[in-house]
């Protein structure tokens, strides 16, 4: 292996390492965002296409990087939020706050694998273990 290769496998390694140390910032942007639909739901015009966004990142960077379980993860979240966003109505029927919830403290938990002192003591890990599961 040449320098150069040496030097772009280091720099990607980089990059990796970095965004792994940035998923609780993320993760607890996206709760914030979570809470705000469930406290006013009215809002959904503005979080909506937000938290979709924040998703939709997560999804394709942690493919980028080879952390597949996480992009499945966010793919879900992502494709929950689609139906929100096409059909805002569903935003009374549907229990999405207990699914997206369920599928933060999923993300929390591969976090934790990639980085086992994320969440030592942030206030993310305690919101979503407290999530009760879907019967």
């Amino acid at each position: 292996m040449n320098t150069s290769q040496q030097t772009l496998q280091e720099k990607i390694a980089q990059l990796k390492a970095t965004f792994i140390n940035q998923l609780p910032a993320r993760l607890e942007q996206m709760q914030t965002h979570i809470r705000l639909l469930i406290e006013d739901p009215e809002r959904y015009v503005d979080v909506l296409p937000e938290l979709h966004r924040a998703f939709h990142s997560l999804n394709g960077t942690g493919k980028s990087f080879g952390l597949m379980d996480l992009a499945a993860l966010a793919q879900e979240a992502e494709a929950l939020l689609m139906q929100l966003i096409e059909a805002p109505k569903l935003l009374k029927n549907v229990q999405w706050d207990v699914q997206l919830q369920q599928i933060l403290a999923q993300l929390v938990v591969h976090v934790n694998t990639y980085n086992p002192s994320a969440y030592s003591s942030e206030p993310l890990a305690l919101a979503v273990a407290a999530v009760k599961p879907v019967n």
